[in-house]
């Protein structure tokens, strides 16, 4: 999840550099940009289940004990009481979508 944050800050940071678009050229330059960005997130999507599945594995093995007692229910880690993970998760994931949909 770290190597996500990293990509994201740095692609703002690439964009945020870019100068103002002023001929056909700068907008092929813009363009360029923009695809080797859109390359660079090409393994968020593994990255982020990645990362889903190791917090899975920590609060499991009790690295996490805040969490893990937190999402007990009789005993055994109930992931579905997870709620500001899943709802963070289906907000990152809604946003990839609307991002391609563009």
């Amino acid at each position: 999840v770290q190597a996500v944050k990293s990509i994201y800050i740095n692609s703002f940071l690439e964009l945020i550099d870019q100068p103002v678009i002023r001929s056909p050229e700068d907008e092929e330059d813009f363009a360029r940009t923009l695809e080797s960005l859109y390359q660079n997130h090409s393994n968020v999507l593994i990255q982020m289940a990645q990362g889903a599945y190791e917090l899975r594995e920590a609060v499991r093995s009790g690295q996490l004990p805040d969490i893990s007692k937190s999402v007990e229910k009789d005993g055994d880690i109930d992931f579905a009481r997870m709620n500001e993970c899943h709802s963070f998760l289906d907000r990152f994931y809604m946003s990839r979508v609307g991002i391609r949909v563009l």
